[in-house]
Parts: structure tokens; sequence; C-alpha cells
């Protein structure tokens, strides 16, 4: 049981944490409020450090049982309602420390990017990630840019438009990521 006075650094260094479960306990004894969202991620397209990369593309959806992958990813792509979700990823270590391995070890399928990209390759796969409301203080948090693009995602060789910005400080911050079966 961790201690409530506990700050969380404190948490994270504790040898006594032992899995995500005793994370999300120490979250609803400190009165934070933490929620996951299942979708596709894109990753592999820039920076790596020790096998995990720094940042990486989430669009939210559920995939339907029983729905092949490839169906999945061209109907969330061609949905013109969606936005991919630009977003840190790096910093999700510290909550998992098998995270490489949970990078490397996932079922994926490859996508490339845009001529503005140079047709930059990268992974798409599923996942879910878990944010974190109540974060301590969010009011000096960085306020991501608001502005919305365009991103050209190649898939199957077929081209998809799609809105990408930066994800939205109401997400909360994302503190745990899974791979999830396709």
């Amino acid at each position: 049981m961790v201690n409530k006075a506990q700050t969380f650094t404190e948490f994270l260094n504790d040898p006594e944490r032992s899995d995500f479960n005793s994370y999300l306990e120490h979250c609803k004894e400190m009165g934070y409020k933490v929620y996951q969202v299942e979708g596709i991620v894109i990753y592999g397209f820039g920076h790596m450090d020790e096998g995990i990369p720094a940042d990486i593309y989430f669009l939210p959806g559920k995939l339907k049982e029983g729905q092949p992958f490839e169906a999945f990813v061209k109907e969330s792509l061609l949905d013109k309602q969606n936005t991919i979700y630009d977003m840190v990823f790096g910093h999700l270590r510290m909550r998992n420390r098998k995270l490489a391995s949970v990078i490397e070890s996932m079922k994926h399928d490859t996508v490339s990017f845009s001529p503005l990209f140079k047709y930059q390759s990268a992974k798409i796969s599923y996942c879910k990630i878990t944010f974190n409301l109540f974060y301590g203080d969010t009011s000096s948090r960085f306020q991501p840019d608001p502005k919305v693009s365009d991103l050209i995602i190649n898939f199957k060789d077929q081209p998809f438009t799609i809105r990408c910005k930066y994800l939205p400080s109401e997400y909360g911050l994302p503190v745990y990521f899974e791979s999830l079966e396709f």
C-alpha cells in the first residue's frame, strides 16, 4: 500500500511499487482521475531513445470485435470527423520499465507520410493509453498549440488526409502505454 503523503516521484522510485495496478491505486488515493483510451498509434518516424519513440501520433478509436486491422485503419483515416494527435511519448518510460520491449514486440504494419516528409516510413499498431487528468498542478503546464493541420498518411499504397494537432491538455497527461492485439 502506498502512503498518501508520498510524492509522485517517491512513488515512482519506490522499490515496493510492483506494477501498473499499484499506480492506479496510488492515483485513487491521491484523488486523480485516470482513464484509458484505445486507438491507433503511429511510431518509429523520429528520434528513438533506447527503443522508445520521443513522439507518436495517436488516433483514438476502438477496433470492433472481428474487424480486420486494415479495415479499421482505413475507416478511421477516412472519417473526416477524426483528428490524429501528435503527442510526446518518451516520458512514459517512467511508469513502464519494460516500455522498450513492449514497443519492439508490438504487432504492426507500415505507413509512410506525405512528400513533405519525403515518404518517411513508420509503424502503425493498436494500443491503449492511460491518461491522468489531475497530475499535480496543471496551471503552469505547457499549453499545446491549438493549430490544426493536415497530415497525409500512405497506408497500403493509398493516401489519406487527416486533421492533425497536438494532444489537447483536456486529455490530461499520458501515463501508461499498452499494446493491444489485433
